[in-house]
């Protein structure tokens, strides 16, 4: 995935090869637990291969985890190894 910085967030874009609904789960702990309640998400579902969320509302300066999951029209769902960034400050 691609990542765009800003001060309270990020835009994580990417591609998949074939049309899916995507969520974004995100944490400033890791391993972000993608079975929890509690973890925060972004989703879009918007069947597409080009994707891009926004996540906000983040604290400036910190270390986020992240992990994306997509899902085709079979609801088959993949999920992306974990990555990570760092707001701006």
């Amino acid at each position: 995935p691609y990542t765009t910085l800003f001060r309270s967030g990020s835009t994580i874009t990417w591609t998949t090869d074939e049309a899916t609904k995507s969520e974004i789960y995100y944490s400033a702990v890791t391993p972000v637990d993608v079975n929890s309640n509690a973890t925060a998400k972004v989703s879009d579902s918007n069947m597409t291969k080009e994707h891009s969320l926004n996540i906000s509302g983040l604290a400036s300066g910190a270390l986020y985890h992240f992990v994306i999951k997509s899902t085709d029209g079979s609801n088959n769902s993949s999920y992306s190894s974990e990555g990570s960034f760092t707001t701006s400050i």
